[in-house]
């Protein structure tokens, strides 16, 4: 189906399938395309993936809106008063234009902070946090999405680094033994839902769909059956 700026974020592929029988993970992957035989040796680009609430910043070319992940989702008053101030204001509204002109773009983020999912980063209020955006029919690179970030004024969520899917597999499979570690002590990096990654170049899924993937810490935590 071809991206126009009212869809929906395409839905992203856990790395492991889960056996039907009890629901738990096991060690085969849900797209031989993350195998090593294929993309999985490739150096992937990994962000953090934030734990709030989905959000789409549109710009038709003419004015911009916000939506959350569906046309159907609702925002509270306190956070649509947020998203009225900062999106719908004349002065955001003239650096959309300033930087799109009339062409069509849709930022995808996140939105942290006060109540939402316990905001785990503290944020006081609430904040923007972009991590892929679609401008012109094209999907941008990793860099230039938080350059266009920081140009509007957003912030983005962070890039960890590039590595091989098996290198950050085997790290989220260390950071969940410390984190079990720690039973519930002050635990390393406990703010830490999962991560992404986007496939280098901007290399596209034989569907036409974007290629990422996430890895959640959640299940690493029990182990991942071989």
């Amino acid at each position: 189906m071809t991206q126009t700026i009212y869809s929906e974020y395409p839905k992203l592929k856990n790395l492991h399938k889960r056996d039907p029988a009890d629901n738990k993970v096991i060690d085969e992957f849900t797209d031989e395309i993350f195998s090593p035989e294929q993309l999985g040796n490739a150096g992937w680009t990994w962000r953090e993936k934030m734990d709030g609430t989905n959000l789409r910043i549109i710009w038709d070319g003419h004015r911009a809106e916000y939506r959350g992940r569906t046309d159907r989702a609702q925002f509270s008053d306190g956070q649509t008063m947020f998203l009225d101030e900062k999106i719908k204001s004349p002065a955001f509204e003239e650096l959309l234009e300033q930087t799109f002109g009339n062409t069509e773009a849709v930022l995808f983020g996140e939105l942290i902070g006060n109540k939402l999912q316990g905001n785990p980063h503290k944020v006081d209020g609430y904040e923007i946090r972009v991590y892929d955006a679609f401008v012109a029919g094209w999907w941008l690179l990793p860099a230039s999405v938080d350059e266009l970030a920081s140009d509007l004024g957003l912030g983005s969520a962070e890039i960890i680094g590039v590595a091989p899917i098996g290198h950050m597999h085997q790290g989220m499979r260390h950071i969940a033994s410390m984190t079990e570690a720690f039973e519930g002590e002050a635990e390393p990096l406990e703010y830490l839902e999962g991560i992404v990654g986007t496939a280098p170049g901007g290399v596209l899924h034989r569907s036409g769909a974007i290629l990422r993937v996430k890895l959640k810490l959640e299940n690493y935590k029990s182990g991942v059956r071989k």
